[in-house]
């Protein structure tokens, strides 16, 4: 059977064919007094008419009949319309991949939109399900991925086929909210450098958010991006755009250590439009114990067209949703193909030193942490609160170069946010929670004399 897929993203609904995307836009809309414009050109007018643009139609899908406007089911369907129309293939059967949030009304309102659409739809997908071809054997499976206004974390079981064993969100942290922070921190970088504010005018602000993806596509990390806005130049830096978005970045961290499974390694797919996120896999990478395999673009797509020969088309048993597929392809982890970027965290130093209270103490053999450590032994020690926190809590060990901390303690320890399971190797940039007490991990470079 030869068949379309269509991956319903708000960050991008994607058809994807036997040869590749087909075509890919945005789930943006800017209602005129004289039409409906959907797409890349409704992004391209968004930060202009911002009160007659519309974004949330897909996350939030319903048919209520919006206050003198459109629902959301009747935008949904003339941006499907026109894109299933440009695609000039009227008569192909068409796989649907579904976000996991949405509930049976919001798919029977998939269905409806489609039969209108002249969309023949041979199977609805859910989206992590679709996206996992591949087991990662010996590690716990997770799918992270992203639409305009949420972050998604779901945990693959690994028996004979794959499905969602358990789906978590961060709503209103999405890609919307990403691209807002990096526009105010560069509109703010512009107005100290140039005294030029791009958010002062719709038609600069608009010019800057339709900047943005090129100059993300072109940040290098260790390099500078010069870029012009209005005659306005600017140095851009990389870690000017992940420092932006430290919070979103620890609020996932947070979010997938709660689904993994205490002491378990675990293997994380990230989906291409996150994996572009400058520092977002890094950061992941950071994690205890994790390895961050970024997909590659167009990868749900072609995942679910090598498991059309799995799926049920029996028509007498009518449309449902798939929850399981078998795997598709060898180990995800270890022996990637090269279709597959396994993300490494870049090279760092090793850690030196930990920083409590703005004072460093380095590490020479062991350091105990806790509320009163024995004062016969190298320690820090905890003032103020001491809820949760035992008198010698964890203990920070310098083994052949590299830090380890172990947990002493009953109420236990978190790195990066995630429970420490016996020990965990620290890194330059982690941080130790211990009660409400934080602690950071620094490596500093040795001297070289000047």
């Amino acid at each position: 059977m030869t068949a379309l897929v269509l991956e319903l993203n708000d960050a991008g609904l994607t058809w994807t064919g036997e040869y590749g995307v087909l075509a890919s836009e945005p789930g943006y809309a800017v209602l005129t007094p004289a039409a409906v414009i959907t797409g890349a050109p409704a992004l391209a007018q968004a930060h202009l008419e911002p009160r007659l643009c519309r974004n949330r139609y897909w996350h939030d899908l319903n048919a209520d009949p919006g206050s003198g406007d459109k629902s959301h089911a009747e935008l949904a369907f003339l941006q499907l319309q026109k894109m299933f129309k440009d695609l000039g293939e009227p008569n192909t059967e068409v796989l649907v991949v579904t976000p996991g949030h949405y509930t049976r009304e919001q798919l029977g309102l998939v269905l409806g939109i489609a039969q209108e659409c002249g969309i023949k739809v041979a199977g609805l997908i859910e989206s992590a399900v679709a996206a996992s071809s591949r087991p990662a054997p010996d590690r716990q499976l997770l799918h992270v991925d992203a639409g305009l206004h949420r972050l998604t974390v779901s945990v693959i079981g690994q028996g004979e086929a794959a499905e969602v064993e358990r789906e978590e969100h961060l709503i209103d942290t999405g890609v919307v909210a990403m691209m807002d922070r990096w526009a105010q921190r560069i509109s703010q970088l512009f107005v100290i450098a140039t005294r030029f504010d791009p958010m002062h005018h719709a038609e600069t602000e608009q010019r800057l958010y339709n900047a943005l993806p090129d100059w993300v596509e072109r940040l290098r990390p260790e390099e500078k991006l010069s870029v012009d806005l209005d005659g306005h130049s600017l140095h851009l830096e990389h870690s000017q755009f992940v420092s932006a978005l430290e919070d979103q970045f620890r609020a996932l961290g947070q979010l997938v250590g709660r689904l993994r499974t205490p002491g378990a390694p675990a293997a994380l797919q990230v989906a291409d439009r996150l994996a572009r996120i400058p520092g977002l896999c890094d950061y992941l990478g950071k994690l205890n114990d994790c390895e961050v395999v970024a997909l590659p673009a167009a990868h749900t797509g072609a995942a679910v067209r090598d498991a059309i020969a799995h799926l049920d088309a029996d028509p007498q048993r009518g449309l449902r949703l798939v929850r399981r597929l078998p795997w598709r392809g060898g180990p995800l982890t270890g022996a990637a193909p090269v279709s597959d970027v396994v993300v490494a965290p870049a090279p760092e130093p090793l850690a030196t030193h930990l920083v409590y209270q703005g004072l460093a103490r380095p590490v020479s053999t062991t350091l105990v942490i806790g509320r009163s450590p024995a004062s016969d032994r190298a320690r820090i020690v905890l003032v103020g609160d001491a809820d949760g926190i035992s008198a010698e809590h964890c203990e920070v060990q310098s083994r052949d170069g590299e830090f380890w901390l172990r947990d002493l303690s009953r109420f236990g320890t978190l790195v990066n946010q995630q429970r420490v399971a016996g020990e965990a190797r620290l890194r330059p940039g982690d941080e130790i929670q211990i009660g409400s007490h934080k602690l950071a991990v620094i490596g500093m470079a040795e001297s070289d004399g000047a």
